[in-house]
């Protein structure tokens, strides 16, 4: 597994008037119809990030496609599976090779409404949550329940990302056990996921189906 990643800040202006050679004409041409500056870059960084992806597999020609659910997929070499994350500065990209599906997600971390903790946290992890925060009651509490609550976000993300559901999984009937590393959907299917080094202030998982 490998994963690949960069920074908006390496993208200027100039660079998004002229269409790269490692830049598809389809996806060029989204670029183009996208209208905020930095939207754009990361669409043009999540191009860079597959064009490398290809030249490391040794890909020719590649052909993208989407599955029923909306996944993109590597129509013509099936044996690579590969997510793209995007979230403030960063894109992300993870790829492998002879596994099933695999997603990532990269968040930057922020503060959560109770509405929606409410909203996308199983029963399970309300409870973990709690004890860490007994764990913590000499300590900054407020700081470490917002990182504990990105952690949890991403790898649901992720997860969602590998299956090809996205958001439309209600992310309440997914439980993460951050002790086993071990997401469950509510019909008990599992997948092993990871925590990666982040940049500052951001958190990124994989999840990956073998």
């Amino acid at each position: 597994m490998k994963v690949l990643m960069e920074n908006i800040s390496t993208v200027d202006e100039q660079s998004l008037e002229t269409k790269p050679d490692y830049i598809t004409d389809e996806r060029w041409e989204k670029i183009m119809r996208i209208r905020p500056l930095e939207d754009k870059k990361r669409s043009l960084l999540a191009g860079k990030l597959l064009h490398q992806m290809c030249r490391e597999c040794g890909v020719k020609e590649p052909v993208y496609g989407n599955v029923k659910s909306g996944k993109p997929v590597l129509v013509n070499y099936p044996d690579i599976a590969f997510s793209i994350s995007h979230s403030g500065e960063y894109v992300v990209l993870v790829y492998k090779k002879n596994i099933t599906a695999a997603g990532i997600d990269i968040q930057q971390i922020k503060s959560m409404s109770d509405g929606l903790k409410k909203r996308f946290l199983h029963e399970k992890e309300r409870l973990w949550l709690e004890n860490q925060m007994s764990v913590w009651e000499n300590e900054n509490n407020v700081e470490k329940q917002m990182l504990c609550l990105n952690r949890v976000w991403a790898v649901k993300e992720a997860f969602v990302k590998m299956t090809g559901e996205g958001l439309a999984h209600d992310f309440r009937n997914l439980y993460v056990d951050m002790k086993t590393q071990i997401v469950t959907d509510e019909n008990g299917y599992q997948a092993s996921f990871m925590e990666l080094e982040a940049p500052e202030g951001y958190v990124l998982a994989v999840v990956i189906e073998e």
